[in-house]
């Protein structure tokens, strides 16, 4: 008599498919806490989350206003998106975005130069919102921000001090279009495009965010990925203009420089209404032991592509946190992704990203030769 074989493949499928939990009801009002937090601090975590909820609900029945006519609690605060986003409804094209960015709020813009950085105390930043006491902050949900954060304002401002040179130069033909737009694509797009996709899919379901924020940081990034694909689209024509005429050349650089100076004016915002939304959003969910130990291998995990953001995230703390800052950014690595990046991201990102921008902001005043190779992500302050 032959026994029937159960086939446990199609077992082990029923039992991780079976929802236990139909049939009975779930509690109605359920209260979460941070579980890493000590008792004490507790009840007033509680408090900050039920102010945090109650501002919410009221910002939540302006809806039906446009977002510059919102007089929300940020008003008080060095950055208010409600005199930041006069955008409106944008529609994703090349001409529709320019007319929109060309409104009052934007007039002066083009004509603004894109800030440099500040010296506080023995560091270099460009936050204006993570400094504190004439020093840079250096707590450590502080420094995850501006980590991801200062690259993007350097890389802005190497740009725009490159263009502005390229505008004296005699012909156009020194200026090599293509090498420009490929590092642009290529790495600063890719940067700008994972540290939101790390933010937005690892960081924010774990941490509470008023919902006007959010939609601020939403509707900013929508025109921030508009704006560059204006950008990426002027190759050509620049590539055409520096072959034509020395006057189209000129145009054309205008129009590239005036855009550059729109977009840095819309990740400066976004960027700083981040820092100053997720730094207490960050701080009041976790403790520092616990975002490291559940939080950075999930932020790591996102992190793509690595030989690209890594090396720039660490090679940039050296200015704005000094050589300790690095040194633990590169200490918290595992002991293989610490080989690659000495042995494969760190060695790309010199030859492809820090040697590009070595060659745009090759026209540094008051810094010897010799020493340029070391002082020159500093942007060293005049």
């Amino acid at each position: 008599m032959s026994s029937q074989l159960v086939d446990i493949s199609q077992v082990a499928h029923v039992l991780t498919t079976i929802d236990y939990k139909s049939g009975y009801e779930g509690p109605t009002d359920t209260e979460f806490f941070n579980i890493w937090a000590s008792l004490e601090s507790q009840q007033n975590a509680r408090a900050a989350k039920t102010a945090m909820l109650s501002k919410t609900q009221q910002s939540t029945s302006n809806l039906s206003t446009p977002i510059s006519e919102h007089s929300s609690e940020e008003s008080s605060s060095g950055v208010t998106p409600s005199t930041i986003l006069s955008l409106g409804p944008l529609r994703m094209d090349a001409d529709t975005l320019r007319r929109e960015l060309s409104s009052d709020d934007f007039a002066n813009v083009m004509n603004t130069p894109v800030s440099g950085p500040v010296r506080k105390g023995e560091n270099v930043v460009f936050s204006n919102v993570l400094t504190r006491n004439d020093e840079v902050d250096m707590s450590w949900n502080s420094q995850f921000l501006l980590g991801l954060h200062e690259p993007i304002r350097h890389a802005l401002y190497v740009i725009d001090r490159f263009l502005e040179r390229s505008r004296d130069l005699k012909s156009p033909m020194n200026w090599n279009v293509r090498e420009f737009f490929s590092w642009f694509k290529l790495h600063f797009v890719e940067f700008v495009r994972n540290q939101h996709h790390v933010k937005s899919t690892v960081l924010l379901p774990l941490v509470v965010i008023k919902f006007v924020e959010k939609r601020d940081i939403v509707t900013l990034y929508q025109a921030i990925y508009a704006l560059v694909n204006v950008i990426v689209a002027q190759e050509d024509d620049l590539v055409f203009s520096a072959a034509s005429s020395a006057d189209s050349w000129q145009t054309r650089l205008g129009m590239l420089q005036d855009d550059i100076r729109r977009l840095n004016h819309l990740l400066f915002n976004v960027l700083a209404l981040e820092e100053e939304a997720f730094k207490p959003a960050i701080e009041l969910a976790f403790s520092e032991k616990a975002f490291q130990r559940y939080v950075m291998p999930r932020i790591f995990r996102a992190t793509k592509p690595k030989r690209v953001m890594v090396p720039w995230i660490v090679e940039r703390s050296r200015v704005w946190g000094g050589v300790k800052v690095a040194k633990a950014y590169k200490g918290d690595l595992s002991f293989t992704a610490r080989f690659l990046y000495d042995h494969v991201w760190h060695p790309y990102f010199e030859t492809n990203i820090a040697a590009a921008m070595k060659h745009l902001d090759n026209d540094m005043k008051g810094v010897a030769a010799k020493d340029s190779d070391e002082s020159w992500f500093g942007c060293s302050v005049m």
